[in-house]
Formats: structure tokens, C-alpha cells, sequence
């Protein structure tokens, strides 16, 4: 939180080249004005997938701080990408390891 309670969210893509490379990037800085709850992170989250024009295909895995609001099984955002993948007719699962 900064001095105005304002959460930042960073939004990291790390991938693969087609060199086989590993790269990373800072995909966005969001923040979060208020709450911080798994719906908020998610529609951040799904704000910068679609600005950046990612598909939900290729997303593969989801790392975060271990806080409640990320991985909470039914209102975390690891919670509620679960629900949008199935949705969206994708399989993947994701979960929180420690």
C-alpha cells in the first residue's frame, strides 16, 4: 500500500522464445483503489490479459504471495481463474503451492 491505500498489483509474463529462451517482462503495474479482493485482482488481471491481447490458452501457470485474496479456492484469484478457464472450455487447473 503507498500513502493514498492504494494496493499496486504487478502483472509479470514470463515465457519461452522461439530460441527456447526464458524471458520476463512487466506486463502492468494496476492498481488497486479500496479493496483487494480476489474479484478486484481478477478484473485486473483479466483488464491487462485483454489490452495486451493474451490468450487464455497459452496461460499456463499463475505465481503469487501466498495471501488470501490470490489463492483462495472459491474467492481468490487463483479461485476465480479456475472458474473463467472453465468457462472458457480450457482445462487448465491452477493451485497454490507453498
Amino acid at each position: 500500500m503507498d500513502v493514498q491505500d492504494t494496493a499496486e498489483l504487478l502483472i509479470f509474463i514470463r515465457g519461452v522464445t522461439a530460441n527456447f529462451e526464458m524471458c520476463e517482462e512487466l506486463a502492468a503495474l494496476q492498481s488497486l483503489k479500496g479493496t483487494t479482493t480476489g474479484e478486484d485482482i481478477f478484473d485486473k488481471v483479466c483488464q491487462t490479459m485483454q489490452q495486451l491481447d493474451l490468450d487464455w490458452a497459452k496461460l499456463a501457470s499463475i505465481t503469487t504471495d501466498g495471501a488470501p485474496s490470490m489463492v483462495g479456492a472459491s474467492r481468490g484469484l487463483i479461485g476465480r481463474m479456475n472458474r473463467e478457464m472453465e468457462e472458457r472450455g480450457l482445462t487448465a487447473r491452477y493451485k497454490y503451492t507453498a
